[in-house]
């Protein structure tokens, strides 16, 4: 049999078609899937027991930080398809069918590990990301959402990415592949000095320890960043921003960090690993910085970080001021 399937939901940026191609492949469905406009459709060839199973998976276990909504099936006149494959997307000219985008997403264990690991090509590389993490809503210029209706566009593909890209791994079609021969780069610049790379970072480190304030360059905007334990630093911030007493939210390393200065439950443990990685307010164990970051307050905001590079500071830094 063949059918026409139209998903729609949060399926675009978060991996949906490399895992429906992967899904095909498993079950021997053919056939082809592409974005179209807001959605994703899909073309598959296969018996009615393969086309149940393939059509359950997809209903019930999507790929991470995709969401369905609906989905559509519609029989076609029998086709023949070679094998499964990814095709080029089209605009879409279905008006009812609402877009729904992810906003952009944290930093995935998978990249993470790579992240940290010496040996990979990827190792200590700020803008790291796959299918299943990374900027999405903030680097989107339209849909559907491609490398060429994104930001990325400006960076052409080494032939390892390109690879990967076209490859069945889980960078197959991530739009945000790249690394540190042919991606988005560090840049510092402070007065008439400007460095790129591990240099502008170690420029960014040094600055945080000895007690400056570093705007930080974000997916969506900028930070300001300085140490809780620098007084001077945090008084600065405050003339900075005009925020006589405020408290100031600061990232963690990780969990056991938060832990050595406030108490949490399992709740607030899910809140702050949850994919928005929200501010979460937590009661202290003890007043873990100068009392210029939360004054007399019985609680710190508290979140952890969500990208490559904030993992990277706050690993060299420790908590940081992050606003």
């Amino acid at each position: 049999m063949t059918l026409q399937i139209n998903v729609l939901g949060a399926v675009q940026g978060v991996g949906f078609r490399p895992y429906v191609a992967r899904l095909a492949e498993e079950l021997g469905v053919t056939g082809m899937v592409r974005n179209s406009g807001g959605i994703v459709q899909i073309t598959a060839c296969a018996s009615q027991k393969a086309m149940d199973e393939w059509i359950r998976r997809l209903s019930f276990h999507p790929p991470a930080g995709a969401s369905i909504l609906k989905l559509e099936t519609k029989i076609l006149p029998e086709q023949s398809f070679e094998g499964f494959r990814i095709v080029e997307s089209e605009p879409g000219t279905q008006p009812e069918h609402l877009p729904v985008f992810p906003p952009d997403l944290p930093t995935c264990g998978d990249c993470l590990r790579e992240l940290q690991d010496e040996k990979n090509r990827r190792y200590r590389y700020p803008f790291i990301s796959c299918v299943s993490c990374g900027p999405r809503y903030s680097i989107l210029k339209k849909l559907p959402y491609d490398r060429e209706t994104t930001t990325m566009d400006s960076f052409q593909m080494c032939a390892p990415c390109h690879e990967e890209y076209t490859g069945s791994g889980r960078r197959r079609h991530a739009q945000t592949i790249s690394c540190l021969d042919c991606g988005p780069q560090l840049l510092w610049k402070h007065g008439g000095e400007e460095c790129q790379k591990e240099m502008a970072y170690q420029r960014a480190v040094s600055l945080l320890k000895s007690g400056g304030i570093l705007a930080l360059k974000g997916i969506g905007g900028y930070q300001f960043a300085c140490s809780p334990y620098r007084k001077s630093a945090v008084q600065n911030l405050r003339t900075l921003k005009g925020r006589e007493k405020k408290p100031f939210a600061v990232m963690f390393p990780s969990l056991e960090v938060i832990r050595e200065f406030c108490a949490l439950s399992p709740e607030e443990e899910a809140l702050l690993q949850s994919p928005a990685r929200p501010i979460v307010l937590l009661k202290k164990c003890r007043e873990p910085f100068c009392t210029e970051v939360s004054g007399e307050s019985r609680f710190l905001g508290a979140f952890l970080p969500y990208t490559p590079l904030h993992y990277m500071l706050t690993a060299d830094c420790g908590p940081l001021v992050m606003t």
